[in-house]
């Protein structure tokens, strides 16, 4: 080998050895034509933006050049207040909204599902008690599934019953179609700062989908699963706990099938001067660890968090000025050390069943 080949090739090297070390650049970014400051975390959904405002019932949704397309004030007769808890979006633009109607202060509180046409009408509203969907995620045929709780009353008092299913399958028309995954399946989780006690799987958690699976993470319990969408569990994995003051804020399952959950927790003294710690993680389907991986930067500013993913591309929010940005997905990205590990053993896979016809 002449000495020109050898230093072409050291020089090869070198260069890839820079361009790994480096987080990658947006394959593309689009600005958004609102600020969500002091609002829930805006989700990418279906191939569009949903965002919502909490108090005042307003849904947004936006295409991926940043177009608005709705702007929908929900509301119902004698209703006082509606509460939204989530929105998703079906890959024709149809949005799905879980929230709550109170007409007495809160003291009579009703979990509601409204259905939005790619229009901007509401085109039906369904009563879900005593099902309480808080997320959300449309399946590739155009069914809607629902992560949430169940009530009873007892003596006078709302409490969780012991064991329910978490998920629920709605058909186009709002029809139930099965539940599924019971409470009893998942484990019992491991103590984090966001991890709320006493409260079922999916008081923190997330429901995505793309392609023909549904993915859904309980951060409370430390299980994730994925289904197929006539209900069939793919798979289920313990995960590992997120470190120590970490809230996972994101999640996003890829067409290839990698599952991909980012966080934040104060900065510690010696970090630099920003006021969160950024961190993003890819879950290790072989073990249950979460492997973290540089989060990608975009210029000064960084990425605020993962919304979502667009076939293999992860999508980010990010905010001053409020913006999307398209990355592919890192495989190339060197992980960094794996945190943790699960305990031992696979979530043992429930068995769906067929749903009633909801009121």
């Amino acid at each position: 080998m002449s000495a020109r080949t050898l230093a072409f090739l050291l020089l090869c090297s070198f260069t890839q050895l820079l361009m790994e070390a480096q987080p990658p650049l947006p394959k593309r970014a689009v600005q958004i034509p609102r600020d969500f400051t002091g609002q829930p975390l805006p989700a990418f959904s279906g191939g569009f933006l949903l965002a919502y405002d909490f108090e005042r019932a307003i849904v947004w949704s936006y295409d991926r050049t940043g177009k608005t397309l709705i702007e929908v004030p929900l509301s119902l007769p004698e209703v006082k207040r509606i509460q939204i808890w989530d929105a998703a979006a079906s890959l024709d633009g149809t949005v799905a909204v879980s929230g709550s109607a109170t007409n007495d202060g809160g003291w009579t509180t009703v979990p509601l599902v409204f259905w939005v046409s790619p229009g901007g009408k509401v085109a039906r509203v369904v009563r879900t008690e005593p099902f309480a969907a808080t997320a959300l995620a449309f399946s590739s045929d155009g069914t809607l599934w629902a992560a949430g709780r169940a009530h009873e009353i007892v003596d006078g008092i709302y409490r969780e019953p012991p064991e329910y299913d978490v998920l629920r399958q709605y058909d186009a028309q709002g029809r139930l179609l099965r539940t599924t995954l019971p409470r009893g399946a998942f484990p019992a989780g491991v103590r984090t700062r966001a991890t709320i006690a006493g409260a079922g799987p999916a008081a923190s958690a997330f429901l995505m989908a793309n392609g023909d699976r549904i993915g859904f993470y309980s951060e409370n319990t430390n299980a994730y699963f994925e289904l197929s969408p006539s209900g069939g569990v793919l798979g289920s994995w313990r995960v590992a706990a997120p470190p120590e003051g970490v809230d996972i804020l994101g999640a996003a399952l890829t067409s290839s099938g990698s599952v991909f959950l980012s966080g934040q927790r104060p900065q510690r003294p010696g970090e630099p001067t920003t006021e969160w710690k950024l961190f993003l993680y890819v879950l290790d389907k072989s073990s249950g660890a979460l492997r973290e991986i540089d989060f990608p930067q975009q210029g000064p500013q960084r990425a605020t968090a993962l919304i979502g993913s667009d076939g293999d591309d992860l999508v980010f929010y990010s905010k001053p000025p409020a913006s999307l940005s398209w990355f592919a997905t890192p495989t190339g990205w060197a992980p960094n050390s794996p945190v943790g590990a699960p305990r031992a053993g696979p979530v043992v896979p429930p068995r769906s069943r067929p749903g009633l016809s909801p009121r």
